[in-house]
């Protein structure tokens, strides 16, 4: 018995030693932090610089290359004629520094941004609106500007306006580009002497 367990066993141990890990890739902030590590199995949303977006999950990371196996899900007609849920699969392999930005998400960012897009859109279109509005109506009944409190109002809404436009830009400042985080393929798979 113990012939036939000692063999099995040492084949067990030499495979196991010449698995080798995957690749992985690590961004990183300008000081070193690690904001997010991508590894085999892990959900990526990213866009390239052709415009593609990306969503899916990791298969491989090889060669400086991203296996992305991507699940899209169709409605299609059968054969008779009701529309059925159909779901195709695609793997996509691309360098990864084809990918412009990653979209990445740490808990503080979604406390940070929760809620704000629509009030922010409110603001802008709400502001501009009433502004344009109240101009319209000004030159239409041919009253004046300074009449009343109308350059008040104005002001107002202006402001509220400027103040969604400055929301605006500063959320799209504090988005993920590619200035504010560094990407380092770690290669995994490097022979090493020693």
């Amino acid at each position: 018995m113990f012939r036939f367990f000692l063999p099995m066993l040492l084949t067990a141990f030499s495979l196991a030693g010449f698995t080798q890990p995957s690749d992985y890739i690590v961004l990183k902030k300008k000081n070193n932090r690690t904001l997010k590590a991508y590894f085999p199995g892990t959900f990526i949303s990213a866009s390239t610089y052709t415009g593609f977006n990306l969503s899916g999950i990791i298969k491989q990371i090889r060669n400086d290359s991203v296996f992305i196996e991507q699940h899209e899900v169709r409605q299609v007609p059968t054969q008779f004629g009701v529309p059925a849920l159909d779901t195709i699969i695609h793997t996509i392999r691309l360098h990864y520094q084809e990918i412009r930005a990653f979209n990445y998400t740490s808990s503080s960012a979604r406390q940070r941004n929760s809620g704000g897009g629509l009030i922010r859109n409110i603001m802008i279109v709400g502001g501009t609106g009433f502004i344009v509005l109240e101009l319209v109506n000004t030159i239409y009944r041919g009253e004046s500007l300074s009449d009343g409190n109308k350059l008040t109002v104005l002001a107002i809404a202006a402001g509220v306006a400027a103040t969604g436009l400055l929301w605006q830009h500063l959320q799209k400042r504090n988005t993920n580009s590619v200035k504010k985080y560094k990407v380092i393929y770690v290669n995994m798979s490097s022979k090493k002497a020693f």
